[in-house]
C-alpha cells in the first residue's frame, strides 16, 4: 500500500473543484477531500480508479480512466 501522506492518485472534485486524493484500502479505496468541505458532500471524481483483487484478498489499484 501507498503511503497515506503522498496522494499519488489525486483529481478535482466535479461538486466543488477543491482538489481531491484516493485512499488506498485493501476492503476496497475511495476518494476523499483533501481539505473537508463545509456542506460536508462527498468527493465526485472525473476519474474511476480500477482495483483488482490480488492473491491475499486485498484490493489494489490497478490504473485510472475517465
Amino acid at each position: 500500500m501507498r503511503d497515506a501522506d503522498s496522494h499519488p492518485i489525486f483529481s478535482r472534485c466535479r461538486a466543488c473543484t477543491n482538489r481531491i486524493h484516493w485512499v488506498e484500502c485493501p476492503t476496497g479505496g475511495w476518494w476523499t477531500h483533501d481539505k473537508h468541505p463545509g456542506d460536508d458532500h462527498d468527493a465526485v471524481s472525473p476519474l474511476r480508479v480500477l482495483e483488482e483483487v490480488d492473491n491475499s484478498g486485498n484490493y489494489v489499484v490497478v490504473g485510472t480512466t475517465i
